[in-house]
Protein backbone atom coordinates (compact mmCIF):
# COMPACT_ATOMS: atom_id res chain seq x y z
CA UNK A 1 0.00 0.00 0.00
CA UNK A 2 2.72 2.34 0.94
CA UNK A 3 4.16 2.04 -2.72
CA UNK A 4 1.38 1.95 -4.42
CA UNK A 5 0.48 5.60 -2.39
CA UNK A 6 4.25 6.32 -3.21
CA UNK A 7 3.13 6.23 -7.32
CA UNK A 8 -0.28 7.52 -7.58
CA UNK A 9 0.20 10.32 -9.43
CA UNK A 10 2.01 10.62 -12.79
CA UNK A 11 4.79 13.79 -11.12
CA UNK A 12 5.01 10.89 -7.84
CA UNK A 13 5.90 8.21 -11.06
CA UNK A 14 8.47 10.62 -12.20
CA UNK A 15 10.10 10.94 -9.03
CA UNK A 16 10.33 6.99 -8.99
CA UNK A 17 11.66 6.73 -11.88
CA UNK A 18 14.19 9.51 -11.17
CA UNK A 19 15.43 7.56 -8.00
CA UNK A 20 15.52 4.10 -9.85
CA UNK A 21 17.06 5.48 -13.03
CA UNK A 22 18.93 8.93 -12.33
CA UNK A 23 21.39 9.12 -15.03
CA UNK A 24 21.82 5.49 -16.20
CA UNK A 25 19.09 5.60 -18.49
CA UNK A 26 17.38 7.25 -21.59
CA UNK A 27 14.24 8.66 -21.15
CA UNK A 28 13.89 10.97 -24.13
CA UNK A 29 15.72 11.21 -27.53
CA UNK A 30 14.35 14.27 -29.69
CA UNK A 31 16.01 14.56 -33.16
CA UNK A 32 17.45 18.24 -33.59
CA UNK A 33 19.29 19.85 -36.71
CA UNK A 34 20.08 16.36 -38.09
CA UNK A 35 21.19 15.07 -34.45
CA UNK A 36 19.32 12.95 -31.96
CA UNK A 37 19.41 14.51 -28.30
CA UNK A 38 19.32 12.71 -25.31
CA UNK A 39 17.88 13.56 -21.67
CA UNK A 40 18.31 10.65 -19.33
CA UNK A 41 15.40 10.45 -16.48
CA UNK A 42 17.62 12.83 -14.46
CA UNK A 43 17.29 15.42 -16.70
CA UNK A 44 13.31 14.74 -17.25
CA UNK A 45 13.25 15.20 -13.49
CA UNK A 46 15.30 18.90 -13.52
CA UNK A 47 13.70 19.97 -15.99
CA UNK A 48 10.11 19.51 -14.78
CA UNK A 49 10.97 20.54 -11.35
CA UNK A 50 12.27 24.08 -12.58
CA UNK A 51 9.51 25.04 -14.85
CA UNK A 52 7.24 23.85 -12.25
CA UNK A 53 9.13 26.19 -9.66
CA UNK A 54 8.86 29.36 -12.05
CA UNK A 55 5.08 28.65 -12.74
CA UNK A 56 4.99 29.04 -9.05
CA UNK A 57 7.30 32.49 -8.99
CA UNK A 58 5.25 33.94 -11.80
CA UNK A 59 1.88 32.91 -9.64
CA UNK A 60 0.49 29.54 -10.58
CA UNK A 61 -1.52 28.37 -7.58
CA UNK A 62 -3.32 24.97 -6.81
CA UNK A 63 -6.37 24.49 -9.18
CA UNK A 64 -5.37 26.61 -11.80
CA UNK A 65 -5.55 26.11 -15.41
CA UNK A 66 -2.90 26.13 -17.76
CA UNK A 67 -2.82 25.20 -21.56
CA UNK A 68 0.05 24.04 -23.94
CA UNK A 69 -0.05 23.87 -27.79
CA UNK A 70 1.99 22.73 -30.74
CA UNK A 71 3.96 19.61 -32.47
CA UNK A 72 4.73 16.63 -30.39
CA UNK A 73 8.21 17.56 -28.22
CA UNK A 74 9.89 16.27 -24.34
CA UNK A 75 8.96 20.38 -24.04
CA UNK A 76 5.57 19.54 -23.28
CA UNK A 77 5.99 16.56 -21.43
CA UNK A 78 8.20 18.98 -19.49
CA UNK A 79 5.24 21.54 -19.19
CA UNK A 80 2.82 19.09 -18.77
CA UNK A 81 4.05 17.11 -15.57
CA UNK A 82 5.33 20.63 -14.53
CA UNK A 83 2.44 21.71 -14.02
CA UNK A 84 0.14 19.01 -12.42
CA UNK A 85 3.52 19.14 -9.84
CA UNK A 86 2.16 22.38 -8.96
CA UNK A 87 -1.38 21.27 -8.25
CA UNK A 88 -2.49 22.61 -10.91
CA UNK A 89 -4.27 21.54 -14.14
CA UNK A 90 -3.04 20.74 -18.05
CA UNK A 91 -6.28 22.63 -19.48
CA UNK A 92 -6.37 20.48 -22.93
CA UNK A 93 -3.69 21.08 -25.37
CA UNK A 94 -4.89 22.73 -28.65
CA UNK A 95 -4.07 21.20 -32.30
CA UNK A 96 -0.79 23.29 -34.05
CA UNK A 97 -3.00 23.91 -36.83
CA UNK A 98 -5.94 24.89 -34.56
CA UNK A 99 -6.86 29.26 -35.63
CA UNK A 100 -7.19 31.56 -32.95
CA UNK A 101 -10.29 31.37 -32.38
CA UNK A 102 -10.29 28.01 -31.61
CA UNK A 103 -7.35 28.86 -29.30
CA UNK A 104 -9.25 31.65 -27.88
CA UNK A 105 -12.37 29.45 -26.69
CA UNK A 106 -10.16 26.66 -24.80
CA UNK A 107 -8.18 29.15 -23.13
CA UNK A 108 -11.22 31.78 -21.85
CA UNK A 109 -13.27 28.55 -21.08
CA UNK A 110 -10.87 27.04 -18.84
CA UNK A 111 -9.52 30.25 -17.71
CA UNK A 112 -5.97 29.52 -18.63
CA UNK A 113 -3.53 31.80 -16.91
CA UNK A 114 -0.42 30.49 -18.42
CA UNK A 115 -0.13 28.90 -22.05
CA UNK A 116 2.92 26.97 -22.91
CA UNK A 117 3.48 27.22 -27.37
CA UNK A 118 5.91 25.61 -29.57
CA UNK A 119 6.65 28.30 -31.72
CA UNK A 120 6.13 32.08 -34.10
CA UNK A 121 3.22 30.32 -35.17
CA UNK A 122 1.77 29.58 -32.11
CA UNK A 123 2.98 32.83 -30.19
CA UNK A 124 1.21 35.18 -32.83
CA UNK A 125 -1.80 33.39 -32.15
CA UNK A 126 -1.73 33.76 -28.43
CA UNK A 127 -0.66 37.96 -29.22
CA UNK A 128 -3.55 38.11 -31.51
CA UNK A 129 -6.14 37.02 -28.85
CA UNK A 130 -4.49 38.51 -25.65
CA UNK A 131 -6.30 41.63 -24.88
CA UNK A 132 -9.38 39.00 -24.97
CA UNK A 133 -7.61 37.10 -21.73
CA UNK A 134 -8.07 38.74 -18.65
CA UNK A 135 -6.33 35.82 -16.92
CA UNK A 136 -3.27 34.99 -19.03
CA UNK A 137 -0.41 35.94 -17.62
CA UNK A 138 2.67 34.92 -19.69
CA UNK A 139 3.08 33.30 -23.31
CA UNK A 140 5.99 30.52 -22.52
CA UNK A 141 7.89 29.26 -25.71
CA UNK A 142 9.95 26.62 -26.39
CA UNK A 143 11.45 27.40 -29.74
CA UNK A 144 12.88 30.83 -30.40
CA UNK A 145 13.29 31.06 -34.08
CA UNK A 146 12.26 34.13 -35.36
CA UNK A 147 11.43 35.55 -32.12
CA UNK A 148 14.42 37.54 -31.62
CA UNK A 149 13.04 40.73 -32.48
CA UNK A 150 9.44 40.12 -30.09
CA UNK A 151 10.16 42.26 -26.49
CA UNK A 152 6.24 41.99 -25.72
CA UNK A 153 6.91 42.03 -21.52
CA UNK A 154 4.18 38.87 -21.92
CA UNK A 155 6.23 37.01 -23.35
CA UNK A 156 9.17 34.02 -22.17
CA UNK A 157 11.10 31.31 -23.08
CA UNK A 158 11.77 27.82 -21.84
CA UNK A 159 15.13 28.43 -21.13
CA UNK A 160 14.56 31.43 -19.07
CA UNK A 161 11.81 29.64 -16.95
CA UNK A 162 14.38 26.79 -16.54
CA UNK A 163 16.53 29.72 -14.94
CA UNK A 164 14.13 31.17 -13.28
CA UNK A 165 13.45 27.82 -11.50
CA UNK A 166 16.91 27.24 -10.33
CA UNK A 167 17.09 30.30 -8.47
CA UNK A 168 13.91 29.48 -6.93
CA UNK A 169 14.80 26.25 -5.92
CA UNK A 170 17.81 27.94 -4.28
CA UNK A 171 15.50 30.15 -2.46
CA UNK A 172 13.14 27.55 -1.28
CA UNK A 173 14.98 24.05 -1.08
CA UNK A 174 12.41 21.11 -0.95
CA UNK A 175 9.25 23.34 -1.78
CA UNK A 176 8.87 21.42 -5.08
CA UNK A 177 9.58 18.30 -3.32
CA UNK A 178 6.70 19.08 -0.93
CA UNK A 179 4.11 19.70 -3.47
CA UNK A 180 4.55 16.61 -5.36
CA UNK A 181 4.16 14.63 -1.98
CA UNK A 182 1.15 16.68 -1.25
CA UNK A 183 -0.47 15.42 -5.16
CA UNK A 184 -3.78 13.33 -4.56
CA UNK A 185 -4.50 10.68 -6.85
CA UNK A 186 -8.17 12.59 -7.33
CA UNK A 187 -7.01 15.15 -8.53
CA UNK A 188 -7.33 16.39 -12.34
CA UNK A 189 -4.52 16.04 -14.18
CA UNK A 190 -5.74 16.53 -17.90
CA UNK A 191 -8.51 18.58 -18.97
CA UNK A 192 -9.01 16.67 -22.63
CA UNK A 193 -11.57 19.10 -24.98
CA UNK A 194 -13.72 17.37 -27.47
CA UNK A 195 -13.52 18.32 -30.98
CA UNK A 196 -17.03 19.96 -30.82
CA UNK A 197 -18.80 18.70 -33.53
CA UNK A 198 -21.96 18.22 -31.85
CA UNK A 199 -21.44 21.81 -30.74
CA UNK A 200 -19.06 23.86 -28.54
CA UNK A 201 -16.31 21.24 -27.29
CA UNK A 202 -16.36 20.10 -23.77
CA UNK A 203 -13.91 19.93 -21.46
CA UNK A 204 -13.46 16.95 -19.64
CA UNK A 205 -11.80 16.40 -16.65
CA UNK A 206 -9.04 12.89 -16.26
CA UNK A 207 -7.87 12.25 -12.52
CA UNK A 208 -4.22 10.96 -12.27
CA UNK A 209 -5.96 8.08 -10.60
CA UNK A 210 -8.02 7.27 -14.26
CA UNK A 211 -4.68 8.42 -16.37
CA UNK A 212 -2.70 5.31 -14.43
CA UNK A 213 -5.41 3.33 -14.33
CA UNK A 214 -6.22 3.39 -17.79
CA UNK A 215 -2.40 2.92 -18.84
CA UNK A 216 -2.12 0.15 -16.93
CA UNK A 217 -5.11 -1.13 -19.12
CA UNK A 218 -2.44 -0.27 -22.03
CA UNK A 219 0.08 -1.84 -20.86
CA UNK A 220 -1.75 -5.37 -20.36
CA UNK A 221 -3.48 -5.12 -23.50
CA UNK A 222 -0.19 -4.05 -25.40
CA UNK A 223 1.91 -6.04 -23.76
CA UNK A 224 4.23 -2.97 -22.88
CA UNK A 225 7.54 -3.51 -21.37
CA UNK A 226 10.22 -1.19 -19.46
CA UNK A 227 12.93 -1.72 -21.95
CA UNK A 228 10.52 -0.54 -25.31
CA UNK A 229 11.31 2.27 -27.09
CA UNK A 230 7.94 4.09 -28.02
CA UNK A 231 7.67 6.79 -30.63
CA UNK A 232 5.74 9.84 -29.77
CA UNK A 233 3.42 10.88 -32.66
CA UNK A 234 0.01 11.51 -32.19
CA UNK A 235 -1.02 15.24 -31.28
CA UNK A 236 -0.59 15.23 -27.36
CA UNK A 237 -3.68 17.65 -27.18
CA UNK A 238 -5.55 14.58 -28.33
CA UNK A 239 -6.55 11.78 -25.21
CA UNK A 240 -4.74 8.72 -27.01
CA UNK A 241 -1.51 9.99 -26.38
CA UNK A 242 -1.84 10.69 -22.55
CA UNK A 243 -3.05 7.25 -22.49
CA UNK A 244 -1.15 5.46 -24.69
CA UNK A 245 2.30 7.49 -24.12
CA UNK A 246 2.86 9.91 -21.34
CA UNK A 247 1.18 7.97 -18.35
CA UNK A 248 2.60 4.04 -19.45
CA UNK A 249 6.02 5.74 -20.10
CA UNK A 250 5.83 7.24 -16.66
CA UNK A 251 4.52 3.83 -15.31
CA UNK A 252 7.00 1.37 -16.91
CA UNK A 253 10.20 3.70 -17.41
CA UNK A 254 10.17 3.54 -21.49
CA UNK A 255 12.05 5.58 -23.63
CA UNK A 256 9.74 8.25 -25.11
CA UNK A 257 11.37 9.20 -28.67
CA UNK A 258 9.78 12.40 -30.61
CA UNK A 259 10.60 13.24 -34.31
CA UNK A 260 12.45 16.18 -35.58
CA UNK A 261 9.47 17.66 -38.22
CA UNK A 262 6.23 16.58 -39.59
CA UNK A 263 8.29 16.23 -42.70
CA UNK A 264 10.59 14.05 -41.31
CA UNK A 265 8.71 11.95 -39.53
CA UNK A 266 9.03 8.47 -41.44
CA UNK A 267 12.87 9.16 -41.96
CA UNK A 268 12.92 10.08 -37.90
CA UNK A 269 10.58 6.90 -37.23
CA UNK A 270 12.61 4.45 -39.43
CA UNK A 271 15.79 5.57 -37.82
CA UNK A 272 15.05 4.90 -34.11
CA UNK A 273 13.15 1.68 -35.11
CA UNK A 274 10.54 1.97 -32.18
CA UNK A 275 8.99 -1.37 -30.33
CA UNK A 276 5.64 0.19 -29.80
CA UNK A 277 3.67 3.04 -31.64
CA UNK A 278 0.15 4.66 -31.55
CA UNK A 279 -1.45 5.61 -34.70
CA UNK A 280 -4.66 7.02 -35.63
CA UNK A 281 -6.68 4.79 -37.92
CA UNK A 282 -6.46 7.06 -40.60
CA UNK A 283 -3.01 7.10 -40.27
CA UNK A 284 -2.12 3.39 -40.42
CA UNK A 285 -4.99 3.69 -43.46
CA UNK A 286 -2.46 5.90 -45.11
CA UNK A 287 0.27 3.78 -44.90
CA UNK A 288 -1.78 1.35 -46.94
CA UNK A 289 -2.86 3.81 -49.76
CA UNK A 290 1.10 4.33 -49.81
CA UNK A 291 1.76 0.71 -49.74
CA UNK A 292 -0.84 0.28 -52.94
CA UNK A 293 -0.30 2.76 -54.85
CA UNK A 294 3.79 2.38 -55.00
CA UNK A 295 3.05 -1.52 -56.06
CA UNK A 296 0.91 -0.66 -58.72
CA UNK A 297 3.83 1.45 -60.24
CA UNK A 298 6.40 -0.98 -59.22
CA UNK A 299 8.14 -3.69 -61.64
CA UNK A 300 6.17 -7.27 -62.69
CA UNK A 301 8.42 -9.28 -60.18
CA UNK A 302 7.38 -7.19 -56.85
CA UNK A 303 3.60 -6.83 -58.38
CA UNK A 304 3.48 -10.57 -58.19
CA UNK A 305 5.18 -11.20 -55.29
CA UNK A 306 2.81 -8.74 -53.03
CA UNK A 307 -0.48 -9.99 -54.51
CA UNK A 308 0.82 -13.56 -54.65
CA UNK A 309 1.82 -13.69 -50.76
CA UNK A 310 -1.20 -10.80 -49.47
CA UNK A 311 -2.91 -13.45 -48.64
CA UNK A 312 -1.07 -15.01 -46.58
CA UNK A 313 -0.60 -12.42 -44.51
CA UNK A 314 -4.63 -12.04 -44.17
CA UNK A 315 -4.47 -15.81 -43.44
CA UNK A 316 -2.06 -15.82 -40.50
CA UNK A 317 -3.78 -12.77 -39.27
CA UNK A 318 -7.21 -14.96 -39.14
CA UNK A 319 -5.19 -17.64 -37.35
CA UNK A 320 -3.90 -15.52 -35.12
CA UNK A 321 -7.34 -13.39 -34.15
CA UNK A 322 -8.95 -16.90 -33.39
CA UNK A 323 -6.83 -17.81 -31.04
CA UNK A 324 -5.16 -20.53 -32.88
CA UNK A 325 -1.17 -21.33 -34.13
CA UNK A 326 -0.07 -22.01 -37.65
CA UNK A 327 0.84 -25.59 -38.50
CA UNK A 328 4.38 -26.15 -39.77
CA UNK A 329 3.28 -25.74 -43.43
CA UNK A 330 1.75 -22.07 -42.95
CA UNK A 331 4.82 -21.01 -40.60
CA UNK A 332 6.86 -22.16 -43.45
CA UNK A 333 4.69 -20.66 -46.11
CA UNK A 334 4.53 -17.42 -43.84
CA UNK A 335 8.59 -17.07 -43.37
CA UNK A 336 9.14 -17.11 -46.84
CA UNK A 337 6.28 -14.34 -47.47
CA UNK A 338 7.79 -12.59 -44.86
CA UNK A 339 10.88 -12.46 -46.12
CA UNK A 340 10.18 -11.48 -49.65
CA UNK A 341 7.58 -8.95 -49.17
CA UNK A 342 6.44 -8.22 -45.51
CA UNK A 343 10.07 -7.74 -43.85
CA UNK A 344 10.77 -5.05 -46.78
CA UNK A 345 7.46 -3.09 -46.86
CA UNK A 346 8.13 -2.78 -42.05
CA UNK A 347 11.14 -1.21 -42.79
CA UNK A 348 10.45 0.84 -45.35
CA UNK A 349 7.97 2.60 -42.64
CA UNK A 350 10.09 1.59 -39.90
CA UNK A 351 8.16 -0.68 -38.38
CA UNK A 352 10.79 -3.40 -38.56
CA UNK A 353 11.50 -3.37 -34.74
CA UNK A 354 7.54 -3.17 -33.87
CA UNK A 355 6.35 -5.08 -31.34
CA UNK A 356 3.09 -3.42 -30.41
CA UNK A 357 1.21 -0.65 -31.69
CA UNK A 358 -1.94 0.52 -31.57
CA UNK A 359 -5.20 2.46 -33.05
CA UNK A 360 -7.99 4.66 -32.47
CA UNK A 361 -9.77 7.78 -33.52
CA UNK A 362 -11.89 5.94 -35.96
CA UNK A 363 -13.47 2.99 -37.13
Amino acid sequence: MVEQLARDTLPKLLRWNYEKYGSKKVAMRKKDYGFWKEYAWKDYYEKVKYFSLALVDLGLEPGDGVAIGGDNAPEWYWADLAVVSAGARVTGGFFPDAISSEVKYILKHSQSKFVVVEDQEQVDKILQIKEELPNLKKIIYWDAKGLAEYHEPILMSFKQMIEMGKRYQEAHPGYFEEMVEQGKEEDVAFLCYTSGTGGLPKGAALSHKSLISSAGMCIERLHLKEEFNMFSYVPLAWIAEHVAGVAPQLVLGMTANFGEEPETMQEDIRAIGPDFIFYSAKLWESIVSQIQTRISDAAFLKRFFYHLFLPVGYKKANIYFAGKKLSLLWKIIYWIAYQVVFRPLKDKFGLLQLKSCGSGAAT
